[in-house]
């Protein structure tokens, strides 16, 4: 089953926010899929237009790929400037049952 992954393109690849990851972790999105018989690079979907932006992909992860990728949501800059405070600076997510996030602290402030 594919999961649902967010985070912001940074120089071309996806830095993953959530589920939470180890830190720094950075991943490339491919059409392939894991069992495909070519590389994950003939598949390799091109980011640039959505560098510093928030995106939201359906797929499957392995080996730094996200197989089977599937953009299906972007955020606008000021919903990449809240997903970057939100899972980067406090809030803590759980996901209840499978698919239902549950916030459980908030604790962000927003400068503009």
């Amino acid at each position: 089953m594919s999961r649902l992954f967010i985070g912001i393109v940074e120089r071309g690849v996806l830095e993953l926010l959530f589920p939470k990851s180890e830190p720094s972790s950075f991943v490339r999105l491919t059409s392939t899929g894991v069992q495909d018989s070519v590389p994950p690079e003939n598949g390799e979907l091109n980011l640039v237009e959505y560098e510093q932006t928030a995106i939201a992909v359906e797929g499957y992860v392995a080996d730094g790929w996200i197989y089977c990728a599937n953009i299906v949501d972007t955020g606008e800059p000021i919903v990449t400037a809240l997903v970057e405070r939100i899972y980067r600076q406090g809030l803590w997510l759980y996901e209840y049952p499978p698919g239902v996030t549950l916030c459980c602290k908030i604790n962000i402030i927003v400068q503009w």
